[in-house]
């Protein structure tokens, strides 16, 4: 699991920040914060994943991907930002490892 200080508050993400990938799976939006860390923050479209077993499952693996990657000593993060990863329905079809890749093939974009 990702640790607090990389968890981002999602209640107060600003609804004016740029989008930097978007695709069936998933949006993810950034903005530079002054704290010189990358913040993690992961939400659903609204009433997509009826089940909370199935959510809270989808934001271990997304949060395991960000944790792996920054613990890394390749990481091709860029540090300073906050990211807010929107999870759309097609994703629930998707294995791990498959989330895993798609993710790793977008990296240096985020």
């Amino acid at each position: 699991m990702l640790s607090k200080k990389h968890k981002l508050p999602i209640g107060f993400f600003p609804v004016s920040s740029k989008t930097v990938i978007k695709n069936n799976y998933f949006l993810v939006k950034s903005i530079p914060n002054n704290l010189g860390i990358i913040r993690v923050g992961v939400t659903f479209k609204s009433k997509t994943f009826k089940k909370a077993v199935l959510r809270n499952k989808l934001k271990r693996m997304v949060f395991n991907f960000f944790r792996e990657s920054l613990q890394a000593k390749s990481c091709k993060l860029q540090t300073g930002r906050d990211l807010l990863i929107i999870l759309n329905p097609p994703i629930i079809n998707l294995t791990k490892q498959e989330i895993n890749s798609i993710f790793k093939n977008y990296e240096r974009n985020i």
